[in-house]
């Protein structure tokens, strides 16, 4: 996470407030971090935070929880029995505030 914040600060300048996201994927090892309504601050957010983690299953204490109906049921038409499940995610907002830094 700190290279996500170290990339954030160093992708903007004293005076701007920005508005982000970053999105963990346990299976990948990955974070994707945006900024979504300022395209030039992204690119540089997704080029800097690039690092990755060891990828580790995420747990979950839902047991047969949740819409069934909505996913093919194992062994039944139209599923494919190596597919792996979706993986879970995590996705945090961050608010980055440099607006009261004096701009030079």
């Amino acid at each position: 996470m700190t290279h996500v914040v170290d990339a954030l600060c160093r992708c903007t300048r004293a005076g701007e407030y920005v508005l982000a996201t970053a999105r963990f994927v346990p299976d990948s090892g990955e974070v994707i971090a945006s900024v979504p309504d300022q395209p030039a601050i992204s690119a540089c957010v997704a080029k800097l935070s690039s690092e990755r983690f060891t990828p580790f299953e995420a747990p979950s204490d839902c047991i047969g929880c949740g819409p069934q109906h909505f996913r093919p049921q194992r062994g039944g038409a139209g599923h494919d029995a190596g597919a792996k499940e979706p993986s879970a995610h995590f996705v945090i907002s961050l608010k980055l505030d440099r607006s009261m830094e004096a701009t030079q």
